[in-house]
């Protein structure tokens, strides 16, 4: 009886340092902290073309539809936005923080309706091939949540 329970016990633990490893791994493919001075210069060219008067606060490496990608994070005046590009300097998406009260009428709307006591913690504009949705954090029921919104209220899958 003490052996099963000795390999049940370690057994368990193996499967929680199994799980736990997965999750790093998968943590790690998502994004990576770099030295702004490893970001490909095409990225960096791109950048500074499109925002010569933002200031870079950091800058990561990611994998975007199987491909490396780098994001850099920067304030403009009060503005704060992440771009994230392939490695030729193309840009994948625009993330630009904003008020919440400068959410279009229809997403606060949707918003309100069913989180009516959820507030809003962070709200961005996100551009991506010239399409712009809204990504909202919020916390309901002591929990975080990210959702995304289209420009009429219509939440968009992740």
């Amino acid at each position: 009886m003490k052996n099963t329970l000795k390999f049940s016990v370690l057994l368990f633990a193996g499967a929680l340092l199994v799980w736990g490893a997965g999750i790093t791994f998968a943590l790690a493919q998502e994004e990576q902290a770099i030295k702004c001075g490893k970001v490909p210069a095409a990225v960096t060219a791109a950048f500074k073309t499109a925002y010569p008067k933002a200031t870079i606060r950091d800058c990561s490496k990611e994998v975007e539809k199987d491909k490396v990608a780098y994001e850099i994070s920067s304030i403009e005046n009060k503005t704060h936005r992440d771009i994230l590009y392939y490695e030729d300097g193309t840009v994948i998406v625009v993330e630009e923080a904003i008020p919440a009260g400068d959410l279009p009428e229809p997403v606060r709307l949707a918003i309100g309706k069913k989180y009516p006591r959820g507030p809003i913690t962070l709200a961005e504009r996100l551009t991506r091939n010239s399409a712009v949705t809204y990504e909202v954090r919020l916390k309901n029921k002591g929990k975080t949540l990210e959702l995304i919104y289209d420009p009429e209220g219509k939440e968009v899958p992740d």
